[in-house]
């Protein structure tokens, strides 16, 4: 896969575009990759791509889960229960309103500092 600085990318455009019709261009802002650049056809194939590999995901999700055992009856009780096992392996008794509330219950309270 190319790579080009952004800077580069905008003072190269032409040829930036070029290299991005054969194979994805990754974008370098501060030596880290902010983006990447394929070519129309290839983003409309992975439109396409995705989608049907989510569904063939399911399918074999569903298939293991219906060897397994799981009825339709157990995974309605599964789905119906709402305990939530933090990391510690505590259970709450809701599923956190936040994605952080885990690390928000488990560290003290800091007090308000002094203002000057």
């Amino acid at each position: 896969m190319q790579t080009f600085a952004a800077n580069e990318a905008k003072t190269r455009i032409g040829e930036f575009i070029d290299h991005s019709q054969r194979e994805p261009v990754q974008v370098m802002r501060h030596e880290r990759v902010v983006g990447v650049v394929v070519s129309a056809q290839a983003c409309e194939a992975i439109g396409t791509l995705c989608p049907n590999r989510l569904r063939s995901s399911l399918r074999e999700c569903a298939a293991g889960a219906a060897l397994s055992g799981l009825t339709d009856k157990g995974l309605a009780a599964l789905l119906a229960d709402e305990s939530w096992p933090d990391v510690a392996g505590r259970v709450f008794a809701s599923r956190p309103r936040h994605p952080c509330d885990f690390e928000r219950r488990a560290l003290p309270k800091r007090r308000a500092r002094a203002t000057r």
